[in-house]
């Protein structure tokens, strides 16, 4: 309409053409138009080679998100390679190690990357990463024990709760006096009920008899065995009655998932005793040795190479330069020569003369 001719001769389309045209096109080439580099143009883009992987797509992208973010971020690979080598726990922090065990090349990956024969900048930034840290030794060992040392005043705090209610229930029961005197009680109950069976004269009973003290009935069905005893030590023991004051822990200990809590300490063992293996079998104190030694004696031996390599530079260097005595350059050796053979030839002619 004219309201939008009137809008259209606001603009120089000509001069918008021209600075908004994609890269390589003529100037109707447009915002996106294909094959330039502008907006929306893919040229550049499409020409670079892409980067080359081999690692697992959900482990690329673990270890991508790891270095995108904390002292990761702007750390070399090598840099990185050594702070492994060295535990450095500032660095691999256990939120690092989760995602790196997550990541952790499978046999075929880490063969691939130990054959890759490229550039090493061909590789993704995540394959660049684990091509360097691969290169430690035992690198799926070393990161399990770290992550185990990580985690382990975590786990231990979890447990250590559990554990303390249950001992104190422990030592509660133990010390009771009123509980054993109820125990007693107990005991005598059973016998006297068990009389004239082979089960009479016991000296003990196993604790699940407490539950039967419930379930037998009297020959009515009113009361059951425990009203009984519960009345027997209202009017003859009522110093017991308070025996629960002495088990306030037991109380909370019942609490306790047992499996759970067992489960959970036999994978503090596990993983203790993983660690134990590691450390004796792959770095003894004699094993450290052995290879401090070889340490040693292969920087010696680059030592008195690049010596020996020195040397014999300097040596080529000195018979380049040296020509005459002491030293002489040749161009100083030429110019005695000539001195001397000019001498001779002048003697020469006073002798004919």
């Amino acid at each position: 309409g004219a309201d939008e001719t009137q809008h259209e001769a606001a603009f120089e389309f000509a001069e918008l053409e021209q600075k908004f045209r994609a890269r390589g096109k003529g100037p109707r080439g447009g915002l996106g138009g294909g094959g330039g580099d502008g907006l929306g143009g893919d040229g550049a883009a499409a020409d670079r080679p892409k980067d080359k992987t081999v690692l697992d797509s959900k482990k690329g992208y673990a270890i991508s998100i790891m270095l995108g973010a904390g002292p990761l971020k702007s750390m070399p690979f090598a840099e990185l390679k050594e702070a492994l080598v060295r535990c450095r726990e500032e660095v691999f922090t256990q939120t690092v190690l989760t995602q790196i065990e997550r990541a952790v090349p499978s046999k075929n990956e880490t063969l691939a990357l130990r054959e890759y024969a490229g550039k090493e900048e061909q590789l993704t930034k995540a394959d660049q990463c684990v091509f360097h840290l691969q290169q430690v030794p035992r690198f799926p060992e070393r990161v399990r024990s770290m992550l185990f040392k990580a985690k382990f005043e975590d786990q231990l705090s979890h447990v250590r709760p559990d554990i303390m209610i249950i001992l104190g229930a422990g030592e509660e029961v133990c010390s009771s006096s009123k509980l054993h005197k109820m125990l007693e009680l107990v005991l005598l109950l059973g016998n006297y009920m068990n009389s004239g069976s082979d089960k009479a004269g016991a000296h003990g009973f196993k604790l699940d008899f407490l539950n039967k003290l419930q379930n037998t009935k009297t020959a009515d069905n009113r009361l059951s065995l425990l009203h009984f005893l519960a009345a027997t030590v209202e009017a003859k023991f009522p110093d017991l009655l308070t025996f629960g004051d002495d088990l306030r822990s037991a109380v909370r200990a019942a609490k306790v998932s047992v499996p759970t809590l067992q489960d959970d300490l036999a994978d503090l063992r596990r993983g203790l005793t993983d660690l134990r293996n590691e450390l004796a079998e792959h770095y003894s104190d004699e094993l450290l040795a052995e290879r401090r030694e070889a340490r040693r004696q292969a920087r010696a031996a680059e030592k008195t190479a690049a010596a020996a390599a020195a040397a014999e530079a300097e040596a080529g260097a000195g018979e380049g330069e040296g020509g005459g005595e002491n030293g002489e350059s040749c161009a100083d050796a030429k110019k005695k020569g000539k001195k001397k053979k000019k001498k001779k030839e002048k003697r020469k002619k006073k002798g004919k003369n």
